[in-house]
């Protein structure tokens, strides 16, 4: 029961959270401090059926760089949050001999801002990186910067939260699941492909069925890969003892 509120309602706020952060903490916020005009913001509740966006403009003739930042200021945001929760979690978890109630709550929002947050960053690099979409292809146009360059951050991000995230969700709930570890995380990860389903509905995208039939299957390798490597995800037993 307490694994489905967190996977439910706890991630549910979380990923409002992290839509936040995207939209006001990363463009509206960077914009400014930029000297862009913030006008206004949305954030969907339903991204990604729905995107949220900001209007932040720049008066005059303005160099690249504050647009750069703008544009960018999102997926920096996220991806720092990203990182800076997940690596919160992994860092008090592993140096504590046993585990308290008090931290469950705490860490199950930190992990679920983390986890989404990492979805919208990461999810932006590499999609913006295939098909020149969103964030991606503003700071492309003013940038220079070929959009299939930000592939590179996108996988090197990827793979380094997929790990802090596999464990962390290992060290959280593996108390809570009772089914073998490497079908636990599996089960977690095909969160990807349904997420990019949604996505690919969205009435705002426009993708080619080709381009669909290709990548929907990709989208499973992270829950896959899982089932082989999920006895490297976990460094001692003292990351996973029941609260």
């Amino acid at each position: 029961m307490f694994f489905l509120i967190s996977f439910t309602v706890i991630s549910f706020l979380m990923k409002f959270l992290s839509e936040f952060t995207h939209e006001y903490l990363g463009h509206c916020c960077i914009g400014a401090l930029v000297g862009g005009i913030v006008h206004g913001y949305y954030v969907s509740w339903i991204w990604p059926l729905e995107f949220g966006y900001a209007y932040v403009s720049f008066f005059g003739s303005v160099e690249p760089l504050p647009r750069i930042l703008m544009y960018s200021g999102g997926i920096i945001t996220c991806l720092t949050a990203a990182f800076l929760s997940q690596g919160i979690i992994m860092l008090i978890g592993s140096k504590k001999k046993r585990n308290s109630y008090a931290l469950l709550i705490p860490f199950n929002l930190l992990f679920w801002y983390g986890f989404w947050a990492f979805m919208n960053s990461v999810g932006y690099l590499l999609v913006g990186g295939l098909i020149n979409f969103g964030d991606i292809h503003q700071i492309s146009n003013f940038s220079g910067i070929p959009n299939t360059m930000f592939l590179i951050p996108g996988f090197i991000s990827f793979f380094l939260l997929y790990y802090l995230i596999s464990n962390n969700f290992n060290y959280l709930f593996r108390g809570f699941i009772k089914i073998d570890t490497k079908w636990m995380l599996a089960l977690f990860w095909l969160i990807i492909p349904i997420v990019y389903i949604f996505f690919i509905i969205n009435p705002a995208i426009s993708m080619n069925i080709v381009f669909i039939a290709i990548s929907f299957p990709l989208m499973f390798i992270p829950s896959i890969i899982s089932i082989f490597l999920s006895r490297y995800f976990i460094k001692s037993k003292e990351m996973v003892r029941d609260f």
